[in-house]
Parts: C-alpha cells; structure tokens; sequence
C-alpha cells in the first residue's frame, strides 16, 4: 500500500467514525423526524437539490471555466449532506433530530435527484453525461447510510454502550481527519494553488455563499434551523461529487485536486459562520435566573 492510498484510506475511516460517533446519539425518530414534517423537508430539498443546482449551471455558463471545473461546481450543488457536517451543526445552535434528518433526506435524494438533473442540463452540456447511478447509491450507502444505521442500531442495543462511545469515537474521528486531511492537502498544494488564478476559487466561493443565505433564507421561523439548512446548503458530499465527474472526464488528478480544493474553501467559510452561529445560540439559551423570571 502506497502512502497516498494510506491516507485516502486514513481519511475515509475518519469520516466513518466521525458520522458513527454522531449515530450514536440519535435515535430512529430524530433519523425519520423531518419526514413527519412535509414543509420543513419541502424547503430543505427546493433549497438543496432545486436552487442550489440552478444557480451552479447559471454560474457555469456564465464563466469561462474548464468544462470539469463546471462539471464538478454542478455536481457538489446536486451532493448531499457531507457525512462529517452533523458535528458542525449540532455544535452551531442546530437540533440534533433536524440534523440526523436533514442527513438521511438528503442523502436518499441524491440517488434520485442526481440522474434526474443530469438528464435535464444534458442540452447544456457539450456532450449527454455518465450518470453513474449504482457508484452515487454506493458511495451514499457507505459513507453515510451505512455508519448511521450502525450507530442507530448501538444507540437502541446498548444505549449504556453507546454513550460511553461516544466521546472516544468522535475524538478519533476528528484526529485523523486532521490529519489526513492536512496530507492531502499538502500534496495536493500546488495544484490547488494553480487553480486560483482562473476563477475556479471565485466560482467555489459564490456557490459557498449562495448556499449560506439561500438556506438560511429558506430554513423557518427558528434560526437554529436555518443554521442547519445553510451549512447543509453550503457544504457538500466530496466524495458523492467525485462519483459523479470522475464517470465523465479522463484527467482524475484534476477533478481530485478541483473536489479537494471546493472542500477546503467550503470549510474555510461555512467554519466562520458555524461559530458565530453558535455563540448567538449560546447567547440566546435561556439561562435559570431567565427561565425563573418568566
């Protein structure tokens, strides 16, 4: 094994545990919870998988961009959740059912929404896609489905277990994707920086935040809510994206560098609004000496 399919395989496990210590502390009502509520699941789908993959073609068409780079930006609108968000989110205000929700809808979506869309944009293209229909649904089912299934199932065995898993699992989840993460990218660093000067970052970035303000825009009443959908909105599956790009074009160190760099400037801008979010939901919590004087 080479170094660098240990650190893809490195970080593939970080991503497993980090998405399995989240299962562990949610049950069969919060994964099916948004379901029971049709307007809530409505908005996050029309704000996901309907606006988000519009605004990509319209910023695509737009810009004089490498055929791949425009692939790729569209197909990151078209991913899921990424199965590393929930953490981000709960930590941010958002309430644990809506996220285990959000996360199961989207991720059952993105079987359906994404050869759906590609057939749509097909007289956009210069060419029909390859929709890799059975690499998306396994990605999805490995990636995501998989490890929350094993974490519900724990959570409703061994509840007792499940707890004092939580915290061991979580931490070594987040260390090796830390770690692997920073590998890649050092590898991978003078790639990426070569795509800066050709408006792939400037594409990236308005597709970030377009995705804040239109899930926040489109999240509810709650602002605990809308954190949820915006950063949902704003970051997505990488590995979903690569499926789907990696089936139409030939220059994989391309497309790999392109995900690893919208993954990067993803964090790098959903992170900030993820902790201000969640020093307001700090701020807002009631307190004893609040709750008492009501």
């Amino acid at each position: 094994m080479s170094i660098v399919d240990l650190i893809t395989l490195t970080l593939k496990i970080s991503i497993l545990l980090t998405l399995f210590g989240f299962a562990l502390q949610v049950s069969v009502h919060d994964v099916t919870s948004l379901f029971h509520h049709p307007a809530r699941l409505l908005r996050a789908i029309f704000a996901m998988n309907v606006v988000m993959p519009v605004l990509a073609v319209l910023l695509a068409l737009q810009l004089n961009l490498r055929p791949e780079i425009e692939f790729i930006i569209v197909a990151f609108a078209l991913s899921p959740m990424p199965p590393f968000l929930p953490r981000t989110q709960v930590k941010a205000g958002g309430d644990t059912a809506l996220v285990a929700g959000l996360l199961t809808a989207s991720s059952l979506c993105a079987v359906v929404v994404i050869p759906v869309a590609m057939l749509l944009i097909e007289a956009l293209l210069s060419r029909p896609p390859v929709v890799p229909v059975g690499r998306v649904a396994v990605v999805v089912l490995t990636s995501v489905l998989g490890p929350l299934l094993t974490g519900l199932a724990m959570h409703h065995l061994g509840p007792q277990l499940a707890v004092r898993l939580v915290k061991p699992v979580t931490a070594l989840g987040m260390l090796l994707l830390a770690a692997s993460g920073l590998a890649i990218a050092a590898g991978s660093f003078r790639a990426m920086i070569s795509m800066t000067g050709d408006g792939t970052v400037v594409a990236i970035a308005a597709m970030v935040a377009t995705g804040l303000v239109v899930g926040t825009i489109l999240g509810g009443p709650k602002a605990d809510d809308r954190t949820v959908l915006a950063l949902a909105t704003a970051a997505r599956h990488p590995g979903v994206a690569l499926a789907v790009t990696s089936a139409n074009f030939a220059d994989q160190k391309t497309l790999l560098n392109a995900t690893l760099l919208y993954l990067i400037v993803s964090v790098l801008m959903t992170t900030p609004f993820a902790l201000w979010r969640g020093r307001r939901h700090a701020a807002e919590k009631p307190t004893p000496l609040t709750r008492k004087a009501t």
